[in-house]
């Protein structure tokens, strides 16, 4: 018997079928991780803002009015691109490194007791830096987000920074730290 099937035999999985399958499974992992990763990143948020408001108070949790976020590899030219923003922003600070941060005391503590510095610590760590007053007008931030915890941790920040603006809008004596 010789010649060409036209068609799959019944009973069989297509090449198509197989590749439909492995599709559908890739995206169902990666919408897992996406929602985990974004479920980690509200709880490291929460942590982190519950450590910055307990150490400071939320009155004077005010920060930059602007804020420019640059991620990027090591030797990517964020340090060269952080100066020329602050020029053309005129942003008179000095760019927070997060890199810097990293060798801070606490940051150091943790990696001599053989820890690893997490996603909480980093965040922590920036959030105290930022609401230092030099930073008040405008600051860029070198080297953050470094994981996607972190970049989601941004937008959590930019939402509680609009909550708090509404929070003391109403407030005659607050309302202009909360300005924007």
């Amino acid at each position: 018997m010789t010649g060409t099937m036209s068609g799959p035999v019944e009973g069989t999985i297509t090449s198509s079928e197989i590749k439909d399958a492995k599709d559908a499974a890739f995206h169902a992992e990666t919408l897992t991780h996406k929602d985990s990763s974004l479920q980690d990143a509200q709880m490291i948020f929460d942590l982190a803002w519950q450590s910055i408001e307990r150490s400071s108070g939320r009155d004077n949790c005010v920060f930059p009015k602007e804020l420019l976020f640059l991620g990027g590899a090591p030797g990517s030219g964020k340090g060269t691109m952080s100066s020329y923003i602050r020029k053309m922003r005129d942003i008179s600070a000095p760019a927070v490194e997060v890199s810097s941060l990293l060798q801070g005391e606490r940051m150091q503590r943790i990696k001599d007791e053989g820890g690893l510095v997490g996603d909480q610590d980093v965040l922590e760590a920036l959030l105290e830096e930022l609401l230092k007053p030099g930073y008040s007008p405008g600051v860029v931030v070198d080297g953050f987000p470094r994981t996607r915890v972190q970049a989601q941790c941004i937008k959590l920040l930019f939402d509680k920074m609009r909550w708090l603006r509404q929070t003391y809008a109403d407030d005659v004596v607050l309302r202009h730290r909360f300005r924007r």
